[in-house]
């Protein structure tokens, strides 16, 4: 009897945990803290920017920040736009869309030359100084 009741809750918490996810997209429009608020707390803001989305089906897919020298900040959106900031000051270097847009997109990768990222299936390698695509060829026969 213990197990069947044990076997209950487990289940009935499954349902709930499962019921509880949201299958909806939030959509915020933050602000920026003002000012004396950021100094009660010995904070000062560096730099800020907007980045451009589509509407509200579009969004931020992922935002890294790549370290070295310079340090840089990678940002993607759902949309395929990919955009490289300067970390340090907050200049945008270059913008540039991959692949079809709303394609899955998964965390980008770097290296000293390159940053790549994938929509699906399809890795696009991007250079890291004018974010033009070093390697790309599409066969329609793999879509």
């Amino acid at each position: 009897m213990k197990r069947m009741l044990c076997a209950a809750a487990v289940l009935l918490t499954t349902f709930s945990a499962a019921h509880a996810q949201a299958p909806f997209k939030i959509v915020t429009r933050p602000k920026l803290p003002a000012k004396d608020a950021l100094e009660r707390m010995n904070l000062t803001m560096a730099w800020n920017t907007r980045v451009t989305v589509d509407g509200n089906r579009d969004g931020l897919a992922s935002v890294q920040v790549i370290p070295g020298k310079p340090s840089q900040l990678v940002v993607q959106t759902f949309k395929g736009a990919v955009f490289l900031f300067d970390a340090d000051n907050g200049d945008l270097i270059w913008k540039t869309n991959v692949g079809v847009p709303y394609w899955t997109p998964q965390a980008a990768g770097f290296n000293s030359h390159s940053i790549f990222v994938t929509r699906r299936s399809v890795l696009h390698t991007l250079n890291r100084a004018d974010g033009s695509q070093r390697v790309y060829t599409y066969d329609p026969a793999l879509k």
